[in-house]
């Protein structure tokens, strides 16, 4: 008896895996929100789908219903713009799901970079030796990036194109200062602390 259970869950499992019914999920960060945008294969549009956020890693909640269009002979693309209580520098997770969860799209993963009044966001600060640049989106791109000592040397420099870069660093423990230039000259400043 008990194996004839097991061999049924599989099976339960194995359906649920079944083809994929939403194309091209992706998130991307817009001003003060997040845009993500996905797309229905024609075939499946009477589905109800749920757009579902996970904050981090945690489990993954409902934040928006669509209701399902019977009849569609071409794919259908959504777009929804999320600005439901977003921090930033915090890495949000997108999922669309059909059927009661029977249809699940891939996950789309964003780090949500949102500066406020402050034009250089520097997290962690102090950073061990990787540590992120959260860029405000009033700098147009593409922005020269330096870190530069104490005693005026430039360690590093390199060619940002987007307002929220990673960076690998294998600075000394001590305090340096990220010099932030844009095309039109606009110059910005911020401190940060290495401390390993």
């Amino acid at each position: 008896m008990r194996f004839a259970l097991l061999i049924f869950s599989v099976a339960i499992f194995t359906s649920v895996k079944s083809q994929q019914i939403f194309d091209n999920l992706r998130a991307s960060q817009l001003g003060d929100s997040i845009l993500i945008q996905w797309t229905l294969l024609a075939d499946y549009s009477c589905n109800d789908m749920l757009l579902q956020r996970s904050v981090k890693d945690e489990n993954f909640k409902t934040i928006f219903s669509i209701s399902g269009i019977c009849g569609a002979t071409e794919n259908i693309s959504y777009q929804y713009l999320d600005g439901i209580n977003l921090q930033s520098a915090q890495k949000y997770n997108y999922r669309i799901s059909a059927s009661s969860d029977y249809y699940i799209s891939n996950t789309a993963t964003i780090i949500f970079n949102n500066t406020g009044d402050r034009d250089i966001v520097i997290f962690p600060n102090p950073a061990s030796s990787d540590f992120i640049i959260s860029i405000n989106n009033n700098l147009s791109i593409p922005l020269h990036a330096e870190i530069i000592s104490l005693d005026g040397k430039i360690l590093w420099q390199n060619v940002l194109y987007s307002h929220l870069a990673e960076i690998h660093s294998e600075l000394a423990n001590g305090i340096y200062i990220l010099r932030i230039i844009t095309d039109d000259g606009i110059i910005r400043y911020s401190k940060f602390i290495i401390q390993q």
